[in-house]
């Protein structure tokens, strides 16, 4: 269902975040993260003389996450063809501290952490979240199927970390008792 139409208004900006998710031949996976910002009138910048024309990007940045099975980031790297200041693409190596980190809970804080402030790109930086969550969804069917065969082989199934992320998968859903019986928590 969409939203309710809104009063009348004008488009000032709109902002894209694609991610992609890849399976890679290696056994490790992919996620091309991409933000662009474009403005609908141009933009002149008051000490630089320039300007960004309306409709072209202010921002065109690029993030990739290469993670293990376990989720562990392996390797990171971001890129920008479009930016405002020149100074910008400096901080894209910053984000290979990355590599070592994993997707689990707390994973958001040590992002923050490492990309806050001065250390980051505010930009490129709210493309990690997005990132972050394009992996567990790429890596589903592969994570499930590895469950499903620990289970085959005896070993009690362990619990979904996505279990209380949601009011979805909440313990005492009935989703989770449908799915997950064994986690399930509620009456």
């Amino acid at each position: 269902m969409p939203l309710p139409t809104p009063a009348p208004r004008k488009l000032r900006h709109t902002r894209t975040i694609v991610c992609e998710g890849y399976e890679r031949a290696d056994g490790q996976w992919d996620v091309d993260g991409r933000l662009t910002d474009v403005k609908a009138d141009t933009i002149k910048f008051w000490n630089e003389g320039a300007e960004i024309p309306a409709g072209q990007p202010v921002h065109d940045m690029y993030l990739r996450l290469t993670v293990d099975s376990k989720m562990t980031i392996t390797h990171s790297e971001a890129a920008m063809d479009y930016h405002p200041w020149p100074v910008c693409p400096a901080i894209t190596q910053n984000f290979s501290k990355l590599a070592g980190v994993s997707i689990k809970p707390g994973f958001t804080k040590k992002a923050g952490d490492l990309f806050g402030g001065v250390n980051g790109c505010t930009h490129l930086g709210s493309l990690i979240g997005p990132a972050a969550t394009t992996v567990m969804q790429t890596m589903v069917r592969a994570r499930v199927k590895r469950m499903k065969e620990a289970q085959d082989n005896g070993q009690p199934r362990p619990m979904p970390a996505f279990l209380n992320t949601c009011h979805t998968w909440a313990t005492n859903s009935p989703v989770v008792k449908r799915e997950y019986p064994e986690f399930y928590r509620g009456e």
